[in-house]
């Protein structure tokens, strides 16, 4: 299973999300590799840092050239695997648009407010368009303007128009302030009952 994470704008959590899917998945006993597709690679380095540490993490890291990426998919694609990308901001490069191709699941964090929204519904038209056999989950990640009455009302109608919309994650101090891949226990025990709940009931993962 390929499962995205990614939105058209920055600062949605993306990353700190997909790491904290990483070791989720990985205490379940799947076999999980994590791929920093981005530009910034912020998860590449906090990878460097847990090398230099000697941290003994529960999934496999990669990161990778976006021209590079199918090759390292089809490589790493051997049997019952998951494969969670962190992907950049949507762009026209021809190889981001093949990679959507590959992906079984894109998680779309978002926070509430005007432009939040707008972000995620773009990304998400987008997304239905390269790869028509694709879930989308909308992933509320508990930060920025919080909107509610009617707005709110409509905001989720929308996007439950596009996909599925999750349970929130709450905010975090913690995470805000990682220094490696691994994530401390009592953070993820914090994480632990709204990620499983995300797994049970979309991402369906055997």
């Amino acid at each position: 299973m390929n499962i995205a994470f990614s939105n058209l704008k920055g600062g949605c959590g993306s990353t700190t999300l997909v790491l904290l899917m990483a070791h989720y998945l990985a205490s379940l006993n799947k076999t999980v590799y994590l791929i920093d597709l981005t530009h910034e690679r912020s998860l590449e380095m906090l990878h460097q840092k847990s090398l230099l540490l000697e941290e003994k993490l529960p999934f496999e890291f990669f990161s990778s050239d976006l021209s590079k990426a199918l090759l390292l998919i089809n490589r790493l694609s051997k049997g019952d695997v998951v494969l969670l990308f962190d992907l950049p901001k949507l762009s026209e490069d021809q190889h981001y648009l093949r990679i959507f191709t590959q992906i079984n699941t894109f998680i779309i964090p978002f926070t509430y407010g005007t432009l939040g929204i707008s972000a995620a519904v773009r990304y998400a038209l987008i997304a239905s368009k390269l790869a028509k056999h694709a879930n989308t989950i909308f992933l509320p990640n508990g930060q920025g303007e919080n909107i509610t009455g009617e707005h709110s009302a409509y905001a989720q109608e929308l996007l439950r128009k596009l996909g599925k919309l999750s349970a929130p994650l709450s905010f975090h101090l913690g995470l805000q302030s990682l220094e490696s891949l691994s994530i401390p226990a009592q953070i993820l025990f914090d994480f632990w009952a709204p990620l499983g709940l995300l797994s049970d009931q979309y991402l369906q993962v055997n």
